[in-house]
C-alpha cells in the first residue's frame, strides 16, 4: 500500500476538536481558491463571539445568523451559477474573515485508498494529462486526521490546477476533470473542485460512521494500517466537512477489505448513505471504481468477489454507478500507473449519472439469461450501446450444469445486446459465468469502448482459499513472506513482485522478464521439473538452469551444455525502477521505491529500445562459456 509513517498516524489520532471563539472565523473547509458548489443552497458556517450577529456575504448573495452560546453560527447562502473568482466574507462584532479567489462550479469529492490517493507523477499520464492547461480545475487537498470522535475542523488546502499542482495530486480525480472538460464542451465554462480525501492503506470501516457500524460485531471490524480504527479517518477528514454541498462523490476503495467481500456488501450501501445523510443530499451521485486486474489472492479471496461486491452496492443504489476497470493494466501491481482510461471511464460515467446527458456512460450489465436447448442466451442491458468484441468468438464466457463444475465456452454475438454461450462439455447448462477472475481473459465491450461488467447467475459462496483456477500470466509460482517469483511455460521469469511492487519488465517476449539468448537465437528451457518444494530444474536442448529459493533469497544457475558457443542470460527490469552499482564487481541493486533487490555476478548493465514496439529499459546480462555455469544470486530487502 502507499503508506504513511506509523507514527506520524498515530500522532494524529485524537478525542475532540478544538473549540474556536473570540474572532470570527469560517471552518476549516472553506479556504482561499476553494470552488463551491453550484445551483445549489450554500451551507456555510464558523465562529464567533457568543451570542454575536454575523453577515455573510459572497457574490451578490448576502444572508445573516447570530451565533449561539458558546459561539458557533451557520448560516445558508442562495444558489450561485456558475462564477468566479469571488469573495467570501464573513463579519462580526467589527471583525471579519474572508478567503478570496473562490470559484462557483462543480465540487466531487474524492475518497477511498491508495489507487485514489496514487499521484499523476508516479503516473504514466503525467506529461500528456498535466501539460493540458486547464483554467478552471481547482485542486483540494484534506489533510491526514484519525480521530476517536468526529472533529469540528480539518487542515483543507486548495490551489489552482498547474502541473507543479498536479505532480502530488490524486491520478484518478485529476485524469477524470481533465476527461471531463476533454469529452464535454458545455462544462467549459464550469469551475470543477476536485477534493482528495483519502489514505493509503485503509479499509472502508474507517471512513464509516459509529452509528452505521453499530449494527455489527464490533470483534468483526477490520483495522486499517498503522492502528486506524472503525470510523476513525469519518471522524477527522469527513465529519469536518459538514453540509459543504457536492456534486458527486468519486469511491475508489476495496482492496483492504478485498478478503471479506460479503461484508464489504453490506458496508458500502451505509457509508454512501451516511454521506449523504451528512451533506443533506439524499440523491447525492456516487461513482464506484471497481477493482482492476490483480492476480495474487488477498486474504485467500481473488478479486472477481469484491468487483461483485462493488456492482451490487452500486446496482442496488439510486444515483449511484460503477465503472468497470478489468483489462486496464497487466494484473500484476497493487498500484497500476495507468490511470488514465480509468479517469476516462469515470468521466463518461459522470455525465450520464451526474450530469444527465444522453451518453452510453456505463458498462454493458447482465440482464438476463435463458438456456435454449445446449446454449444459454445471455442478454446485456448495452445503456444505448451495441456489443462487440476484439475477439471471434468472445473469450471470458464459463458454463456449468447441475454438478456446478465450470468449463470454458464457446460465445458468439447475435444482435446489438445478445450472446449465445455453449459448450461441448457442458451438454445441459444451468448457469453462465463471465470475467470471472482476478484477471479474466475476456473480450466483450460495448461500442462506446466500455468493457462488459463481470457477472454470474449462479449463488456457490465465496470460494476462499485454494480451488479456484485463476486467469494468469503464470506457469509456475514460488512464493516467499518477502517475494514471489513467476516462471512461464517456456522457462522465463515473466515476474518478480516484492512488496506489491513488480521489478521486471512485463513486456511481450523477447523484451520482458528473463530470456536466453545464443548465437542460434532465443533459448527456451519448457521442459520444467519442480524439484520438491523449494526449486525447479528447467532444461532445453544444450542449456539448462537450476533455481533454489529461500525466504528471502533465490540462487540461478545456468549451465551451457554446449561445446562451443556461449549464452547470454538477460534479465530485463521494469521501467520503473533504479539501477546502481552495489559496491562491489558484479553487485547490482535494483530499487523501486522502498524495495530493494541485490544482484551478484552480474556481467554488465545494457539497455533495450524498441520503439515500435514501444518498449525500452535497464537490462542485466551473465554471459555464460560453453561447458560452463554461472550463478546468479538474488537477495531481496525492503
Amino acid at each position: 500500500m502507499r503508506c504513511l509513517p506509523a507514527l506520524f498516524v498515530m500522532s494524529l489520532i485524537s478525542t475532540a476538536g478544538p473549540v474556536v471563539t473570540a474572532a470570527v472565523r469560517l471552518a476549516s473547509p472553506f479556504a482561499s481558491h476553494m470552488v463551491l458548489q453550484r445551483d445549489k443552497p450554500l451551507s456555510v458556517w464558523g465562529t464567533a463571539d457568543a451570542d454575536a450577529d454575523v453577515t455573510l456575504t459572497f457574490g451578490d448573495r448576502r444572508a445573516t445568523t447570530k451565533a449561539d452560546k458558546v459561539g458557533h453560527w451557520s448560516a445558508t447562502l442562495d444558489p450561485l451559477p456558475a462564477s468566479g473568482p469571488l469573495v467570501l466574507t464573513a463579519t462580526a462584532n467589527g471583525s471579519t474573515a474572508t478567503i478570496d479567489d473562490v470559484l462557483v462550479g462543480d465540487v466531487f469529492l474524492c475518497s477511498g485508498q491508495s489507487n485514489m490517493q496514487y499521484g499523476l507523477g508516479e503516473s504514466a499520464d503525467f506529461a500528456a494529462v498535466a501539460a493540458m492547461p486547464l483554467p478552471k480545475l481547482r485542486l483540494g487537498k484534506v489533510g491526514v486526521r484519525a480521530a476517536a470522535e468526529p472533529w469540528d475542523s480539518c487542515d483543507v488546502h486548495w490551489q489552482a490546477a498547474s502541473p507543479a499542482a498536479a505532480k502530488d495530486f490524486s491520478a484518478v480525480a485529476y485524469v477524470m476533470a481533465h476527461e471531463l472538460y476533454r469529452q464535454d464542451p458545455k462544462l467549459a465554462d464550469v469551475p470543477l473542485g476536485m477534493l482528495e480525501d483519502c489514505v493509503g492503506g485503509t479499509v472502508i470501516e474507517s471512513w464509516l460512521p459509529k452509528p452505521a457500524l453499530a449494527q455489527f460485531d464490533a470483534k468483526t471490524l477490520a483495522m486499517s494500517m498503522f492502528g486506524i480504527g472503525p470510523s476513525a479517518l469519518y471522524n477527522g477528514m469527513i465529519a469536518p466537512l459538514g453540509r459543504l454541498p457536492l456534486a458527486g462523490v468519486v469511491w475508489y476503495q476495496g482492496e483492504g477489505n478485498a478478503g471479506e467481500p460479503a461484508r464489504y456488501a453490506q458496508y458500502l450501501p451505509l457509508l454512501i448513505s451516511s454521506w449523504r445523510q451528512q451533506v443533506a443530499q439524499p440523491e447525492l451521485p456516487f461513482l464506484i471504481v471497481q477493482l482492476p486486474d490483480f492476480a495474487p489472492d488477498w486474504g485467500g479471496v481473488y478479486w472477481q468477489w469484491i468487483r461483485e461486491s462493488q456492482a451490487k452496492a452500486a446496482t442496488a443504489t439510486p444515483h449511484a454507478g460503477y465503472v468497470v476497470t478489468v483489462n486496464t493494466n497487466d494484473g500484476w501491481n497493487l498500484h497500476p500507473q495507468g490511470k488514465h482510461e480509468i479517469g476516462r471511464r469515470l468521466a463518461l460515467l459522470a455525465r450520464e449519472v451526474v450530469y444527465h446527458e444522453p451518453v452510453p456512460g456505463r458498462s454493458p450489465a447482465f440482464k438476463s439469461a435463458t438456456v435454449d436447448g445446449h446454449n444459454v442466451r445471455v442478454t446485456f442491458d448495452t445503456d444505448g450501446s451495441t456489443l462487440t468484441s476484439g475477439t471471434d468468438p468472445v473469450d471470458g464466457f464459463t458454463l456449468a450444469g447441475d454438478d456446478g463444475v465450470y468449463h470454458a465456452a464457446r460465445a458468439i454475438i447475435d444482435g446489438p445486446d445478445t450472446v449465445v454461450v455453449s459448450s461441448a462439455a457442458v451438454p445441459q447448462p444451468k448457469t453462465v459465468r463471465y470475467a470471472w477472475a482476478g484477471v479474466p481473459r475476456s473480450t466483450l465491450s460495448s461500442a462506446a469502448g466500455l468493457p462488459v461488467a463481470p457477472f454470474r447467475t449462479d449463488d456457490q459462496p465465496v470460494a476462499k482459499g485454494y480451488g479456484e483456477i485463476q486467469q494468469s500470466p503464470v506457469g509456475y509460482v514460488f512464493k516467499s513472506p518477502r517475494y514471489q517469483l513467476t516462471i512461464d511455460g517456456n522457462g522465463r521469469a515473466t515476474s518478480l513482485v516484492v512488496g506489491f511492487k513488480q521489478l521486471l519488465s512485463n513486456a511481450d517476449a523477447p523484451w520482458g522478464g528473463t530470456g536466453l539468448a545464443a548465437t542460434g537465437g532465443t533459448r527456451y528451457l519448457s521442459e520444467i521439473h519442480p524439484d520438491g518444494a523449494d526449486g525447479f530444474h528447467c532444461q532445453g536442448g544444450d542449456v539448462s538452469a537450476n533455481l533454489r529459493f529461500g525466504n528471502d533469497t533465490i540462487h540461478w544457475s545456468i549451465t551451457n551444455h554446449g561445446g562451443k558457443d556461449p549464452v547470454r542470460f538477460r534479465v530485463a527490469l521494469s521501467p520503473q525502477v533504479e539501477v546502481r552499482n552495489g559496491g562491489s564487481i558484479g553487485m547490482i541493486v535494483v530499487r523501486r521505491k522502498d524495495v530493494a533487490v541485490t544482484f551478484t555476478n552480474v556481467d554488465r548493465v545494457t539497455t533495450f529500445d524498441d520503439p515500435a514496439a514501444d518498449v525500452g529499459g535497464k537490462v542485466l546480462e551473465v554471459t555464460v562459456p560453453a561447458g560452463q555455469t554461472r550463478t546468479i544470486d538474488i537477495n531481496v530487502s525492503r
